[in-house]
């Protein structure tokens, strides 16, 4: 066997593997069951949204009926012509709700199948952001079947109509291939998915007409109860194999995806940075925090940012029974960028390969950094962590529930500003906090390392961000990467001020010295 044909074998066996770990079988099973009864729902509501544009009715049930038998296998379009045979505009608000519901229903059934099978968590955790999110999908999902349907029924001909359905096939699955799992680097990039939709809507065209071509040859002489039943089979064992197709397709790309980024294999390639500043009173617990992980496989380095407080000591305290080597640095330069930018260059000098960065005054989770290596070995280059209060603070409901909601919003706006857009970005904006955050030394140097400036000139850890979007496109936001942050800020500032500070300096405090609160 050549080299070739071995790795082609690998990548297959890999894939079904991936396959067979998520019960694909059983995901495509649901999903396809999602699918059928959604069916005449959906052709009913794309009738309807196209006769409240104004088209009659007549000519909505014809396009429909027209789409439907040039793109559809014959048997499975009479299926979608008995459905639409009395197709009108009569379907109220209420009963567009429950249609919108059994869409939702199906999308969701699709995503969880998509997910599985690129090896990701099925929700956020937020059920509500999740019901949002497929509310929207399934009217995505509707919009482009109605465009679609209105399309491919203005075509003159049978045959343009079948290659423009095969087009719209395309790229409706290639539309749900991308838009259905998590943008994280186990979604395959856009070029691997366009192939993956591409070879699954080949093989769905083949099974409509290979199935198609087995009905009409067999239907003669059977009686109209067996041809009704023989075509109902037909059409659900179609859809299920569809979807067995889609399933597939989507595994070996996703498999590929991860094979073209070798993980790390050297356990102490990673190290963690700690920039800190007159912290002898709280980078104990921080210290205790790291020394807490499941995954002790690191090196630290402090960066006392020319400290006149005990910090240095307490560090080195704490080194003598360290569960992995502490390296203390000292950077005259005072600024938090500058500490950290010292801080990464001192441990990529040493041989890390890739780099975590927390504060003094948070504390990281105890599968901090297992997650965050995981993050690595699967391909990110750049990892979000994710930022809730300390719970040793006692936080109140506000601090809680709101503050991490209005960052969500603040985040969203992050997204969409103009600072934070443009073609020299190869990845979106991301929400990131400067104590959890890693990145790779590759892209940490590429990029230019961080900004060395104040903390009251700006974000190092924005700043650093977009610089490493501009050199490498698997940027991740990483929820299960958490850290507790100190609320001494908020507290001390206040809920306006705080926000303001937070957005680009609109508000910084009299005196440089004021800004590190203690």
């Amino acid at each position: 066997m050549s080299a070739t044909s071995r790795r082609w074998r690998e990548l297959l066996m890999a894939s079904h593997r991936r396959y067979t770990r998520a019960n694909g079988d059983a995901l495509a099973g649901s999903a396809t069951y999602s699918l059928l009864v959604g069916l005449v729902p959906v052709l009913l509501l794309v009738g309807t949204v196209l006769g409240w544009a104004g088209t009659d009715d007549s000519t909505v049930a014809d396009g429909v009926r027209r789409a439907a038998d040039r793109t559809l296998p014959r048997e499975v379009a009479g299926v979608v012509t008995t459905a639409t045979a009395d197709l009108d505009r009569s379907l109220t608000w209420v009963s567009a709700a429950i249609v919108l519901w059994l869409s939702v229903r199906s999308v969701r059934a699709l995503r969880t199948a998509f997910r599985a099978v690129c090896g990701q968590d099925n929700g956020s955790g937020n059920p509500v952001l999740d019901n949002l999110r497929d509310v929207w999908l399934a009217a995505a999902l509707y919009a482009a079947a109605t465009a679609s349907v209105a399309v491919v029924a203005s075509l003159p001909s049978r045959l343009a109509g079948e290659v423009a359905g095969a087009l719209l096939l395309g790229g409706l699955v290639g539309g749900l291939m991308w838009l259905l799992p998590w943008p994280d680097e186990r979604r395959p990039s856009p070029a691997r998915t366009a192939w993956a939709a591409a070879g699954a809507t080949v093989v769905v065209l083949l099974l409509g007409t290979l199935g198609g071509a087995y009905l009409e040859h067999t239907m003669p002489g059977r009686t109209a109860v067996f041809g009704a039943v023989a075509t109902l089979v037909a059409t659900a064992l179609w859809v299920a194999l569809s979807v067995r197709a889609v399933l597939r397709a989507l595994s070996i790309a996703s498999v590929v995806e991860e094979w073209s980024r070798p993980a790390p294999s050297d356990d102490r390639s990673l190290w963690v940075v700690v920039p800190a500043y007159q912290e002898a009173t709280g980078i104990g617990a921080t210290l205790r925090a790291l020394a807490a992980q499941d995954d002790t496989a690191f090196e630290l380095v402090v960066v006392d940012n020319a400290s006149t407080d005990d910090t240095v000591a307490v560090v080195e305290a704490f080194a003598v029974t360290a569960p992995f080597p502490v390296h203390v640095v000292v950077e005259t330069e005072r600024g938090v960028g500058s500490a950290v930018d010292t801080g990464v260059r001192f441990a990529v000098d040493r041989g890390a390969r890739l780099v975590a960065r927390t504060d003094a005054d948070a504390l990281p989770r105890p599968d901090w950094v297992r997650r965050i290596r995981d993050r690595f070995a699967r391909g990110a280059e750049v990892v979000a962590g994710a930022s809730v209060p300390r719970r040793d603070e006692h936080p109140t409901f506000a601090e809680r529930f709101v503050l991490p909601a209005v960052q969500r919003l603040l985040a969203v706006y992050g997204r969409h500003r103009g600072a934070h857009r443009g073609p020299d970005y190869l990845a979106p904006y991301v929400l990131t906090h400067g104590h959890s955050f890693a990145i790779t030394a590759d892209v940490y140097l590429r990029a230019g390392g961080a900004v060395r400036q104040r903390l009251e000139e700006g974000s190092e850890d924005v700043e650093l961000l977009n610089r490493a979007r501009r050199v490498t496109a698997h940027v991740v936001r990483a929820d299960e990467v958490v850290v507790e942050t100190s609320l001494r800020r908020l507290r001390d500032w206040g809920v306006r001020r705080t926000l303001l500070w937070y957005w680009d300096r609109r508000w910084t405090p009299p005196t440089s010295e004021e800004v590190h609160v203690r």
